[in-house]
């Protein structure tokens, strides 16, 4: 047989391999010819050889490459071995050659890995699968120069010792230099599969520490003249491990595994910008768990059921740990992802969002715990309640900070105890809902870091005047809703003195009275001189989102006195809902403007709505301060890095969807 197809017509025939066999000696089938597969036809046989006949199959070859085909002196096809480019990190193997990562970043491609090797099952002959190792090497040498013009210094292999021994490579000078992690790679990112492999090297330049000018050998992890950050940014990110992604977190229609591959890679890269945070490998390996775990599709994603479905049982206590009092700098993270969201959203036109959100717990245990008002249920209930400020732009939305509101009761000396156990820090002391959102809001890592001079905020904030006062006195304009009763004047009343009866205790001195009565808003609407005029707001999911809204100016009530001039905005929904909203824009707004708010408003309802539905936001079972704070600013991570896919695969939506899809603009989906 002297040509390709005669050759695969044979040895891929069940029926005429099953008659034929080979067994001699080793000086009969001398000398051995290497055959490099370099037509298209060669390299399609050397796969399909592999794919018959090897245990682990044929998978597409990544990078530089090189096939052979192995005969006997008289033609008759013998064995096969592929050689691929280098492992990038591989610890057994840097650690005996002792490399710092600088050098193994320049030299990689001297490295060579032994990716598959068989002696065909038709084939028994002593001694052949070392001779083929030691020959092998003097093909590598040459053919890997000519094809790539690199000199390769070595070559490595993994075995798996629960079905081979390596006897093979120890008869052909291979050494045996410790065992893999028991990690794959895939698509991106690593799997752990725990099945790990003994790794032999075979040293091809000798003199290769000389050449590589590596006088002290390296212990990875172990040189004190590298920072910590230099140290954390050589780390491959081995525990984006089975990136177990939920598709629910995008559209289902562009979901492809060149998609996961692309979404592996973007997680690695946007979690690298918070390295700094950390001062320990381990703790930046349970962070790279926990955003995993609150990406993936895991039903309820606490601690115990994060740790169990990505690494096992052992790593409960450890992520609990990180995520109570582990010494990383949580604080820095909070504002390198300040930093992150600035770049992408901060604008002139921005809007500052503001709004508490509540989670039912059991139990007296948990930091803040009370009973208290539960958004989640509607009712009083035994809860934990957060106060969040959140940040909307044209070009997307987030949350940027929090904070645990702290009920009163909890300063008092008989929460003494429990306010240790919880790590509250000593410093705090009770706060109000809207004396915490103004201190969110005016603080200073915020204000050097975003534009904007808008504030949204729900009907508890916008229905305090005094806190309205507050916003207006920072700089900012308002747009807030509030209750239906709450009490305006549609025409300046006057205000008169309060003359004295007869009846009753007189007026004090100076007392005053308006000559009309101010109304609630659900009143002020029906009057028939209020013109609804139907817009669309925005475009959803199921087509345009359009209401009708009326925009009027009003006097504020207090005091059953009337004070300045703000506008009212109604908002009335096809189903009939009204909304109500007041804001203290320049009288010569165009309304316009007030269209564009509205429909910023709501974007931190969507961020809790996204936050509890798919990313385990109230999922936690966290107990202290320090691990509330932290499981949120990683909520707050997680939904960000969605914002960054739905931005950039809608840029390149051509590469993932079709023309006529529809683009997501209500929800958290790309």
């Amino acid at each position: 047989m002297h040509n390709i197809s005669e050759i695969e017509g044979f040895y891929l025939n069940e029926g005429s391999i099953k008659k034929f066999t080979i067994k001699k000696s080793l000086r009969e089938l001398l000398p051995l010819r290497f055959v490099l597969a370099s037509t298209s036809e060669e390299k399609r046989l050397w796969d399909k050889l592999i794919d018959r006949y090897h245990y682990l199959g044929y998978s597409r070859i990544p990078g530089k490459r090189l096939k052979y085909l192995i005969f006997s002196h008289d033609n008759l096809l013998l064995a096969a071995i592929g050689w691929k480019s280098g492992s990038i990190q591989l610890f057994s193997r840097d650690t005996f050659i002792g490399w710092p990562p600088s050098c193994r970043e320049k030299n990689i491609d001297r490295v060579t890995t032994n990716i598959r090797f068989i002696i065909f099952p038709w084939v028994t002959v002593y001694n052949l699968a070392s001779k083929i190792l030691g020959k092998s090497i003097y093909h590598l040498k040459i053919d890997w120069k000519k094809h790539y013009n690199k000199d390769i210094y070595f070559a490595e292999t993994f075995i798996d010792p629960t079905r081979f021994a390596g006897t093979c490579y120890k008869a052909a000078n291979w050494k045996y230099i410790g065992l893999t992690r028991g990690y794959s790679k895939i698509r991106g990112g690593y799997t752990y599969h725990g099945n790990k492999k003994e790794v032999f090297i075979y040293v091809i330049k000798k003199n290769f520490r000389k050449v590589l000018q590596i006088k002290t050998p390296y212990t990875p992890g172990k040189t004190p003249s590298m920072s910590v950050l230099d140290r954390l940014q050589e780390v491959q990110t081995m525990t984006f491990q089975n990136l177990n992604f939920n598709p629910d977190l995008i559209d289902n229609t562009i979901w492809s595994d060149e998609l996961f591959s692309d979404i592996a890679e973007e997680l690695r890269n946007y979690y690298r910008w918070f390295y700094p945070a950390f001062s320990r490998t381990g703790q930046m390996t349970y962070g790279e768990l926990y955003i995993q775990g609150l990406l993936s599709p895991l039903e309820r994603k606490h601690i115990e059921g994060i740790a169990l479905y990505f690494q096992g049982p052992e790593k409960v206590r450890g992520l609990q740990k990180f995520m109570k009092d582990s010494p990383w700098d949580h604080e820095c993270m909070h504002r390198l992802y300040l930093d992150k969201v600035s770049q992408e959203l901060s604008s002139p036109e921005g809007m500052f969002t503001l709004d508490s959100s509540e989670n039912a717990k059991k139990g007296k245990e948990s930091v803040g715990v009370s009973r208290q008002y539960c958004g989640n249920t509607g009712k009083l209930d035994n809860c934990q309640s957060g106060v969040f400020l959140g940040y909307a732009a044209d070009n997307g939305y987030t949350l940027l900070d929090r904070r645990l509101y702290m009920p009163e009761k909890w300063f008092t000396p008989e929460y003494e105890q429990r306010r240790k156990e919880c790590m509250i820090p000593d410093t705090l002391e009770f706060k109000t809902k809207l004396d915490i959102s103004l201190e969110i809001l005016k603080n200073k890592a915020i204000r050097d870091r975003f534009d904007g001079k808008w504030v949204g905020a729900d009907a508890y904030f916008g229905s305090s005047m005094t806190w309205c006062d507050e916003i207006e006195k920072a700089g900012f304009l308002y747009f807030a809703s509030i209750r239906e009763n709450q009490l305006f004047w549609l025409k300046e009343p006057k205000v008169v003195p309060l003359e004295y009866s007869g009846r009753g205790r007189p007026p004090q001195k100076g007392a005053t009275r308006t000559d009309s009565r101010p109304e609630a808003v659900k009143n002020i609407i029906k009057h028939k001189n209020v013109i609804w005029k139907k817009v669309i707001l925005a475009e959803g999911t199921k087509g345009p989102i359009a209401a009708e809204v009326t925009i009027l100016r009003v006097i504020r009530c207090e005091d059953n006195l009337p004070t300045k001039k703000i506008w009212l905005i109604v908002r009335r929904d096809e189903d009939g809902s009204l909304h109500y909203y007041i804001s203290n824009a320049p009288k010569n707004s165009m309304k316009k403007i007030f269209y564009r708010v509205l429909t910023m408003r709501w974007s931190i309802e969507q961020c809790f709505e996204d936050g509890k539905k798919y990313l385990g936001m109230d999922h936690y079972e966290h107990r202290s301060w320090p691990a509330w704070h932290r499981h949120m600013l990683f909520v707050f991570l997680s939904m960000f890095f969605l914002h960054i896919l739905r931005i950039k695969y809608k840029k390149n939506s051509s590469k993932y969807s079709s023309p006529d899809e529809t683009t997501h603009t209500s929800n958290i989906y790309v």
